[in-house]
């Protein structure tokens, strides 16, 4: 009995530590080290993805882009209630990565038609979560970027 409680154990241990890798892929930071050059997007037009919907947007919407352009109804879906539309803006689900949830948060910001998708947060490792985001914007982007630090 105690052999198979450590082999779940173990496997649990396995697929954890999967996840918390799975956002690697996603990450691309900007070329160059020019980071004055991004202007950060106001705060009320970045909405982060419920959590009971992050999987309906990473699997249906995200798999082969860093964005897709959403309907006003479908950002509500991700969002939930408190969404609102950008005057003259439209949304977009972006890709996002995070380390540590509830111990930072997301700046997005913008050079040109660019996109930098940054998060910070606190923690003793580093792990990389896919996430999603819904931001209103008054173009279509051209390239989104992404990345994200963790200080202890």
């Amino acid at each position: 009995m105690k052999s198979l409680f450590t082999a779940l154990f173990m496997a649990a241990f396995v697929c954890q530590a999967a996840d918390d890798q799975a956002g690697r892929a996603w990450l691309r930071p900007p070329p160059g080290n020019a980071y004055a050059e991004w202007v950060p997007l106001p705060e009320t037009d970045v909405y982060e993805v419920v959590a009971s919907k992050e999987i309906v947007a990473l699997i249906r919407d995200l798999p082969a882009k860093p964005f897709a352009a959403l309907s006003e109804d479908t950002a509500k879906y991700f969002t939930g209630h408190y969404y609102r539309a950008g005057r003259g803006k439209k949304p977009f689900l972006l890709r996002a990565v995070y380390g540590q949830g509830g111990t930072g948060g997301y700046k997005v910001s913008r050079r040109g038609n660019d996109l930098l998708v940054s998060h910070r947060s606190l923690g003793h490792h580093t792990a990389y979560h896919k996430s999603a985001l819904v931001v209103n914007l008054d173009f279509t982007p051209r390239r989104v970027y992404i990345e994200i630090s963790m200080a202890e």
